[in-house]
């Protein structure tokens, strides 16, 4: 259904939800790196699946995905000299965001606070939104 537009567009069309997209950044003490590693190996042990369940709420961070375990700690994306900087937006880990146009578009901001702030780690996974039709 992905590569097949007309498709696509009828399964939104049918079972999508309309409503604005919204990014937030927060700011909170700053956590360092030595301590960023040792949270961040610890949520790696936390395996999901497609069947996990996820606390519904306002915002999710990227690894959302993980927060169902009480083992895992929400991790900031990015730090500046003085804070630690968590992005979190409205869109659920199951969702995407069509048209791809706009998706693009809140992918283009967030890919901005790369030139604010400084990663905590490169390798870090980001959701993207811009998937669907290809």
């Amino acid at each position: 259904m992905l590569r097949d537009e007309e498709r696509f567009k009828q399964y939104v069309d049918q079972n999508g939800a309309a409503g604005s997209h919204r990014i937030r950044v927060r700011r909170a003490s700053r956590l360092d790196t030595t301590e960023y590693s040792r949270l961040s190996a610890s949520n790696d042990q936390i395996h999901v699946t497609k069947s996990t369940m996820i606390p519904g709420r306002e915002f999710y961070e990227d690894d959302a995905m993980h927060s169902f375990d009480s083992r895992y700690r929400e991790l900031p994306e990015y730090f500046d000299e003085a804070s630690s900087i968590y992005v979190e937006t409205t869109a659920h880990p199951y969702e995407c965001m069509y048209p791809r146009s706009v998706a693009e578009e809140c992918d283009a901001v967030r890919q901005r606070f790369d030139t604010l702030f400084t990663r905590y780690s490169k390798d870090t996974y980001r959701k993207q939104l811009s998937f669907g039709v290809w």
